[in-house]
């Protein structure tokens, strides 16, 4: 009679014990049969017969028993996704599970793997879990006291917190679908939770791709990772970005628009008459023009046009920067929504815009605190009153 003498055991340090079937991921199981010739599958004497099973924290069956595939017996290498014998993804709270090796010389005799081949390997998720910016729990700019943002990851099952929390790490990078850089947090931050201020450049000429007078977002990548043993796992990404208020209102920062108070985010709409919109903004403000524009209106009985193209409403700064004849340009109360060009026609076919202006002259001089002036026979340029 020949006897096998071996050890058979799991090479811990190689082993990857934590891994998220819903990636997918796999954990890795990683054994050594002493001395190695034994456990070729092609030399004498080998295995005839390997199987692994995987059991709950309960010892409840999940996965196999079923052999290890010839290449898995070469390599000493064999992975679960984490799929039950159904297929089915498994519950990760009823984890750690183990992952039993048991082998098999010859009919009859068997080795000790039940006692010294099993390994705990765990099912876990680690996501981003909130995102929490300044302005409306969604938003933000480069102000202070509107640019901290405060990330959190969560870890499922709960019960790998208290273990696995201050090893999660963080980048922040900047987004590269858009054309602009928003800027990188160039360190790595660790936590559970963390705060971080918004890092982008300045932007004197505003945020705009070159040749584009239209701006477009910061923009930043939130990605979480939970560094383990012999790989890091980039568990789970998202984008915050401004939205178009804010995008507006970054416009205000980065010109260096202060002659007046910035709007706020309450002073904007998405949209507004198609003749007082700015279409190379991604908001609009009105601060009173359209009603004052309408009481004129009623006043002289007239109807005015406001060449919205050629910027004769609201104008969001970068394209105030190329129309405003304002010295400087941030002066301009079309940037703060508070003037209008209106033109108006030759009612009486005249050839002359004359009696029409007298009209207009009286209606506003009529009307308290309104600033006006004519800027050619056939428009004028009006603001609110106090301004």
């Amino acid at each position: 009679m020949t006897l096998c003498i071996f050890e058979f055991n799991n090479r811990e340090n190689l082993v990857k014990k934590y891994f998220n079937p819903l990636k997918p991921d796999s954990a890795r199981i990683v054994y050594e049969i002493l001395p190695l010739q034994y456990a070729d599958p092609d030399v004498a004497p080998s295995p005839i017969n390997m199987q692994v099973e995987i059991r709950d924290k309960d010892s409840v069956l999940v996965y196999g028993p079923r052999p290890l595939t010839y290449q898995e017996q070469k390599s000493m290498v064999l992975y679960w996704d984490g799929r039950d014998n159904g297929g089915d993804t498994v519950n990760f709270e009823d984890g750690p599970f183990k992952a039993w090796l048991k082998l098999q010389y010859r009919a009859g005799r068997q080795g000790s793997g039940w006692t010294l081949s099993y390994v705990d390997l765990n099912a876990l998720s680690l996501t981003i879990d909130t995102i929490i910016c300044p302005n409306d729990d969604t938003s933000f700019t480069t102000r202070p006291a509107e640019d901290l943002i405060i990330c959190r990851a969560k870890i499922e099952p709960e019960s790998f917190e208290a273990e696995l929390a201050d090893l999660i790490e963080w980048r922040i990078s900047d987004d590269p679908d858009d054309d602009i850089n928003s800027g990188n947090i160039p360190i790595i931050l660790r936590g559970q939770e963390i705060e971080w201020i918004v890092p982008a450049p300045p932007a004197p000429n505003g945020r705009t791709p070159a040749g584009s007078e239209i701006s477009q977002p910061l923009s930043y990548v939130v990605t979480v990772y939970l560094p383990l043993p012999y790989f890091i796992w980039p568990s789970g990404q998202k984008k915050v970005t401004q939205d178009d208020f804010d995008q507006l209102r970054q416009q205000y920062i980065d010109l260096d628009y202060d002659h007046f108070p910035m709007p706020d985010r309450t002073d904007l709409q998405l949209t507004g008459p198609a003749e007082f919109i700015d279409a190379t903004s991604p908001a609009y403000w009105n601060a009173g023009i359209e009603e004052t524009v309408a009481a004129i209106e009623v006043s002289c009985g007239y109807t005015f046009t406001i060449v919205s193209s050629g910027g004769g409403g609201f104008r969001c700064p970068i394209h105030n920067e190329v129309v405003s004849t304002a010295t400087p340009p941030e002066n301009s109360h079309h940037a703060y929504g508070r003037a209008a060009d209106c033109h108006f026609r030759d009612i009486n076919n005249n050839g002359s815009f004359e009696d029409e202006w007298n009209t207009i002259e009286e209606t506003l001089l009529d009307m308290t605190g309104i600033w006006f002036y004519r800027g050619a026979p056939y428009w004028f340029h009006v603001q609110i009153p106090g301004y």
